[in-house]
């Protein structure tokens, strides 16, 4: 019963946090928006570090599979946007769909450090002499 009551709660929170987020949108802060390719730049994105990602993953087939489908979720997703510069991220289901998109594209970064990094012997570091 607590715990139905606690998620009940932290639900609210997050809708709660999920509406301030559509409150303070910055449409005019999207990349490419004035042409329209907002969206557009997302799926090649997608697109091609999907390649990249699957042409790395060559010898764990599991896991090239594996992202293959996350991939093809995210750029179905993407392609299903009805709005080319995301000027309607101010509107609640118009930024719920962004919002659920951004989240298929965080698991996949994640997915690309936790699993396809370490099966080529790459981790995440920091090197202080790189420059940046």
């Amino acid at each position: 019963v607590a715990s139905g009551a606690l998620k009940q709660h932290f639900g609210h929170v997050h809708v709660n946090a999920q509406l301030r987020h559509v409150m303070n949108a910055r449409p005019t802060r999207a990349e490419a928006r004035r042409s329209e390719r907002s969206q557009r730049h997302v799926v090649l994105s997608l697109t091609a570090t999907r390649d990249l990602a699957l042409a790395l993953a060559i010898d764990t087939p599991d896991l090239a599979g594996d992202m293959q489908r996350a991939f093809d979720r995210a750029l179905a997703r993407a392609e299903t946007l009805e709005d080319p510069g995301f000027a309607n991220v101010d509107d609640p289901a118009q930024r719920f769909r962004l919002e659920a998109l951004k989240q298929q594209i965080d698991d996949i970064r994640t997915r690309l450090i936790t699993d396809l990094g370490p099966s080529l012997g790459v981790t995440v570091g920091f090197n202080s002499l790189d420059g940046d």
